[in-house]
């Protein structure tokens, strides 16, 4: 910012500032008619600081609520995030009796994306994740490395969920397809080169009875079977202390 720009932006702060002044000044005076000036504007001015100072605080709480619950690199919900959002979101369905879903996914062939593109070439790629269109209030979050997460809301059930995870799978194709494209062009090796990535998901569904440690480790294991096949989707369920997978078919 330069210094001409920095002194008009404080001018009109100021400005503002006094603006603030004037109208508290003018609501005390009316409050207060036989006040002293000097009195009416000293608190005016008390007034307007404790204003300013309570936007501040708000703006600094939400930038460092940011900081801790945002991944820097792609601007999704990270990791803390996800599992604060899976504790309450189980304590409120305990609460109401209702079910919900969680999704594990995780890119195929990225390590291949880094070892041929570079590692900024796969961060793009993992940028386009947020690109994804999701239904409203269910962000995919960013668990580590290629690893994401989602929370589907209990109006869903198996039928709704494998239309969202084969939506999602054609969606990454054609982001990724469109990152690498670019790539390809001004990259030489041409027979190492990638057209797309895929994704691969495991999905558990929460009920009573099920912690959220079981829930994850449904939907992880789930994911395991997922990633054997690179073309098949996974739904984890809990049975007597065990994990059993099964296929999600239409």
């Amino acid at each position: 910012m330069s210094e001409a720009t920095s002194g008009e932006l404080k001018k009109s702060t100021n400005l503002t500032i006094q603006g603030m002044v004037r109208w508290e000044k003018a609501n005390l005076e009316k409050k207060f008619p036989d006040s002293k000036p000097e009195i009416v504007n000293q608190y005016a001015r008390g007034n307007v600081a404790k204003r300013i100072i309570r936007v501040r605080l708000r703006k600094e709480k939400e930038t460092l609520r940011e900081k801790i619950l945002i991944d820097e690199l792609t601007g999704l919900p990270n990791r803390k995030f996800f599992f604060m959002e899976l504790a309450r979101k189980i304590n409120d369905s305990k609460r109401k009796g209702t079910s919900f879903f969680i999704l594990v996914m995780d890119l195929n062939n990225f390590k291949t994306v880094n070892d041929i593109y570079g590692h900024a070439v796969g961060d793009k790629v993992l940028r386009t994740i947020k690109e994804i269109k999701t239904r409203e209030n269910e962000p995919i979050a960013r668990l580590s490395g290629d690893e994401f997460a989602q929370i589907i809301n209990g109006d869903a059930n198996e039928q709704t969920l494998l239309t969202v995870i084969n939506r999602y799978s054609d969606e990454i194709k054609e982001l990724s397809r469109n990152v690498l494209q670019k790539e390809n062009k001004s990259f030489n090796e041409t027979s190492q080169v990638l057209e797309y990535i895929t994704l691969s998901i495991g999905a558990s569904k929460f009920e009573k009875g099920i912690k959220s440690n079981e829930l994850f480790i449904a939907a992880d294991k789930a994911l395991y079977e997922a990633k054997a096949t690179k073309d098949k989707f996974f739904i984890g369920k809990f049975s007597n202390g065990n994990v059993e997978c099964q296929e999600l078919q239409a």
